[in-house]
């Protein structure tokens, strides 16, 4: 209805999450095992449940179609990778040796509760609603998402956002987010739809102990870092990237490193700074880190280091 009033503009849309605590408390958690055992056992279909839907669907063709009480349905979506499908459930599959609390420990009076961390250092039970707002004035919500509190922002964008179109058949001219969903992975996949990516840096406005990534030059010519004392950082393994990482590392020579009056700024390493890069980072952003968008009538980049006239400048306040 709000898209046949035309309050739906659909040329940009806003990503963003916010917590909501769960009516449960910690003193609730449990096993995980024993938790989902119970469950199984208090929610199983008997044998002979089902008959009569059996019977009602030779009559009406249209009682066919899957519904969200189908057992079949739910069990192929919950095998999928994407959130939409899983209607926003974890994917609690042992990878290596980190376990989240809540891969251990669920409660017993809302199983898909999770910690979170709130201000003051406490801790409670909680979702992670995850939201596509319409740029338009009414500001109306197109989709939502609630999964458990441990999920961050950036790893359900895409699916929300390819739904989004999907349903609404919109093709906006822009997405913006926080520096929450500025990841790689995200930035590449959304300018490769064709759609700008407006979303901050994780490191954007912050100085670390360390001299940051965004103060090394990167020379696509060459393939090459230039640090702030000009020394080179050359590739390892003659620039071929991690097959499981999709990263090549950057190297200076220790001797250099070691050497460099500027060493207690940038690592603690004797082997020399390393860096690392992302071969599709190419596609996505220049040396300084902001979001390429080609074009002869481009500015060079105020960044004095970087110089490229491939930056595009930040969007002004509102019209993100």
């Amino acid at each position: 209805m709000c898209l046949e009033a035309g309050l739906v503009r659909g040329r940009e849309l806003f990503f963003d999450a916010t917590r909501v605590e769960a009516d449960a408390s910690m003193d609730s958690l449990a096993p995980r095992f024993a938790v989902e055992a119970h469950l199984s056992e208090l929610f199983e279909d008997t044998s002979g449940r089902g008959n009569g839907a059996v019977e009602a669907s030779r009559l009406k063709p249209e009682a066919l179609l899957p519904t969200a009480d189908d057992e079949r349905l739910a069990q192929t979506n919950a095998a999928k990778l994407d959130w939409i499908s899983r209607n926003g459930k974890q994917d609690r599959e042992v990878r290596g040796e980190y376990r989240r609390t809540a891969d251990l420990r669920a409660s017993t009076t809302d199983p898909d509760a999770t910690p979170m961390r709130l201000g003051g250092g406490k801790t409670r039970l909680g979702y992670q609603t995850h939201y596509v707002v319409d740029g338009g004035k009414a500001r109306v919500i197109l989709a939502a998402l609630v999964t458990p509190a441990e999920v961050m922002e950036n790893q359900p964008m895409l699916d929300l956002l390819w739904r989004t179109l999907f349903r609404w058949q919109l093709r906006p001219h822009h997405v913006t987010g926080d520096g929450a969903y500025g990841t790689i992975e995200n930035v590449t996949a959304v300018e490769k739809a064709g759609i700008s990516a407006y979303m901050a840096l994780p490191n954007s406005g912050k100085r670390p102990s360390f001299f940051a990534k965004d103060d090394f030059a990167y020379d696509t010519e060459r393939d090459v870092y230039t640090c702030p004392s000009d020394e080179l950082l050359r590739p390892l393994g003659q620039g071929r990237p991690d097959r499981r990482r999709r990263k090549v590392t950057y190297r200076a020579k220790a001797s250099a490193c070691n050497a460099c009056a500027l060493k207690p700024k940038c690592t603690t390493n004797n082997h020399g700074r390393n860096l690392t890069r992302s071969p599709e980072k190419s596609a996505t952003w220049t040396g300084c880190g902001s979001i390429a968008r080609p074009g002869p009538t481009r500015r060079p980049c105020t960044n004095a280091r970087c110089g490229s006239n491939l930056c595009s400048p930040k969007p002004k306040s509102g019209t993100a």
